[in-house]
C-alpha cells in the first residue's frame, strides 16, 4: 500500500466513523484489526525470570492479560482531561491537542478477547471508570490504573501500574485514597498499596514521564530497588532494553526482581499484541491471575516475531498508527464547533489533508528523536553510577593499603633518622672519639714500643737485686 493509498483511507475512515455527535467502532477497518494467525494465538515462547535470570523459554500456553491499556477516561490526578503531549499548541482553538485515549471500554474488550487475551483490563491514567464499566458486564474483567506518582524530591514523575481495586470490596475509595497518597512519594504510594493488598508494578521503568527535569542516576536506581515488578512495554524501544540490561545485573547480585508485560495501547490499534502469560494454565478468575503475577509465576510474551529486541521493540508504526488516530479523532470529536467546521465545511478539507499527511510523522519523528537522546544519556549516566557503586570499596581499600604502607615507610624512616641523624651532644661517644682523635697529634696516647731484649734482661736483674 502507498503512503497516498494509506492517507486516502485515513481520510476516508474518519468521515465514515464518525456519525452524529459520536463514533463507531463497527467499521470493517476495526474487524481486521483484532484478527490474529490461529496458529499464533498458542503460545511459542516466553521471557521469564528462573534462577535468578532472564530467560527466554518455551512454555505451554497459560492464561494471558494485556496489563497496560488506555481508554478515553484518561485524566490528570485532579481530574482534568489529559492531552497528550504535541509540538503544537495543545488544548486551544487554534492547535493540536487531543487526548490520551478515545477508546471505548467495550471495543477494547472485543479487541483483546479476539487477540487470545483471556483476562481483560483498562489502566487509564489516574482513573478506574472504564475498568469499573468493565467489570459490570464480564467475569474476565479486572480493575486497574496507572497513577503519576512522585519519585523525587526535584519532583520526577514515575507511572505506576496498580490492579485490583475491586478485591478490597470498595474500589472507588481506593482510588481516591491511592491518588491522594501518589503526591506523597513512590515509598509512600508502596505502603498503601501493600496495605490494601493490590499488585503494583513499576511501568515502563527506562521511560522519562518528566523530560524537563534533569534526572540523577541515583533516583532512577531508587525507583528500580523500591519496585520488585518491572514493566516491560509494547510502545517504548531503546527503554526496554536498557530495563533488561538493568534487570539482569539485579538478579546477578541475588535481588528479586519480577516482570509483567502490556501494551500501553492509546488507541486500539495494539491492544493484546504484548501481554503477561501465566506458567500455571489452570487459573481460573482476575483474583487468581494477579495473584500469580504478583508470585511472578509469569512470563511474558508479544505476537511480534524475533527476539526480546524484536518482539519488546515497540515499532515505529505503532506510534504512527496510534497518532494518526489521535489526529483523527480530535479532528471530529473535540470540539463541536470545530466538528462542523472541519466535517461539513468544504474549505476545511485542505486541513484535515495536510492535518492527517503530515502532523503523525512530524509528532512522531520528535518523539522518536527526543527519547532515543534522553534514553542514551541515562543509560550512560546511570551505568557509570553502578560502577562508582562497584569500585567506590575497592578504591576506598586501595587507598587504605597504600595509607597503611606510607605508616610502615615513615615508621621506619624515623627508626633510621633516629640513629643517623644524632648530634655529637646526644651522642657522647663521640665526643671520646673526638678527644682521642685531636690529641693523638700531640703524642698523648702513643706507646714506645722500640725496646730491646737486652734492656729488658738489665732491668729484671736490677728487680732481683732489689728484692735481695
Amino acid at each position: 500500500m502507498t503512503a497516498l493509498q494509506k492517507l486516502y483511507i485515513e481520510i476516508i475512515d474518519t468521515l465514515v466513523l464518525y456519525k452524529g455527535n459520536t463514533l463507531s467502532y463497527k467499521s470493517p477497518k476495526m474487524n481486521t484489526l483484532a484478527k490474529i494467525k490461529k496458529e499464533d494465538l498458542e503460545s511459542k515462547t516466553l521471557f521469564l525470570v528462573e534462577n535468578n535470570q532472564f530467560v527466554e523459554k518455551e512454555v505451554p500456553r497459560g492464561k494471558r492479560c494485556d496489563m497496560h491499556c488506555h481508554d478515553r477516561y484518561n485524566c490528570n490526578p485532579d481530574g482534568s482531561v489529559m492531552y497528550t503531549g504535541t509540538p503544537f499548541t495543545k488544548g486551544t482553538g487554534f492547535g493540536v491537542g487531543f487526548r490520551e485515549g478515545y477508546g471505548e471500554p467495550e471495543e477494547i474488550y472485543r479487541i483483546a478477547k479476539a487477540r487470545g487475551m483471556d483476562f481483560v483490563t483498562i489502566s487509564s491514567h489516574n482513573s478506574i471508570q472504564g475498568a469499573i464499566e468493565l467489570i459490570g458486564k464480564y467475569e474476565d474483567a479486572y480493575v486497574s490504573a496507572e497513577y503519576d506518582v512522585k519519585g523525587s524530591p526535584d519532583g520526577h514523575i514515575i507511572h505506576v501500574i496498580v490492579s485490583g481495586h475491586e478485591f478490597t470490596g470498595e474500589p472507588r475509595r481506593v482510588h481516591k485514597r491511592l491518588l491522594v497518597a501518589a503526591p506523597k512519594g513512590h515509598d509512600y504510594f508502596i505502603k498503601m498499596c501493600q496495605d490494601f493488598g493490590l499488585f503494583y508494578g513499576l511501568a515502563h521503568p527506562a521511560w522519562l514521564a518528566s523530560p524537563k527535569l534533569e534526572l540523577k542516576p541515583e533516583y532512577f536506581h531508587s525507583w528500580l530497588e523500591a519496585f520488585s515488578h518491572w514493566e516491560i512495554n509494547g510502545s517504548v524501544q531503546l527503554e526496554n532494553k536498557l530495563a533488561k540490561r538493568a534487570l539482569d545485573m539485579f538478579l546477578e547480585d541475588g535481588k528479586t526482581k519480577n516482570v509483567y508485560a502490556g501494551g500501553d495501547c492509546h488507541h486500539l490499534h495494539h491492544v493484546g499484541i504484548t501481554f503477561t502469560e501465566t506458567l500455571d494454565s489452570k487459573i481460573e478468575t482476575p483474583k487468581e491471575f494477579l495473584h500469580a503475577v504478583k508470585k511472578g509465576e509469569v512470563g511474558i510474551g508479544s505476537y511480534q516475531k524475533g527476539g526480546f529486541s524484536e518482539r519488546f521493540h515497540g515499532p515505529l508504526h505503532n506510534f504512527i498508527e496510534d497518532t494518526f488516530q489521535g489526529v483523527k479523532h480530535y479532528l471530529i470529536r473535540e470540539n463541536h464547533l470545530r466538528k462542523r467546521i472541519l466535517v461539513y465545511n468544504p474549505l476545511s478539507w485542505p486541513i484535515i489533508v495536510l492535518s492527517v499527511a503530515t502532523i503523525p510523522y512530524v509528532m512522531t519523528f520528535l518523539e522518536s528523536v527526543q527519547t532515543e537522546h534522553r534514553t542514551k544519556k541515562l543509560a550512560k549516566e546511570y551505568f557509570n553510577y553502578l560502577e562508582s557503586l562497584e569500585t567506590k570499596p575497592l578504591e576506598e581499600k586501595i587507598e587504605d593499603i597504600l595509607e597503611e604502607k606510607h605508616e610502615i615507610r615513615k615508621r621506619y624512616k624515623e627508626a633510621k633518622d633516629a640513629i643517623d641523624g644524632k648530634s655529637l651532644i646526644t651522642l657522647p661517644g663521640r665526643w671520646g672519639r673526638l678527644v682521642i682523635k685531636l690529641l693523638s697529634g700531640f703524642n698523648v696516647f702513643k706507646a714506645d714500643y722500640n725496646f730491646s731484649l737486652d734492656d729488658k734482661k738489665e732491668d729484671t736483674k736490677m728487680l732481683e737485686k732489689k728484692q735481695e
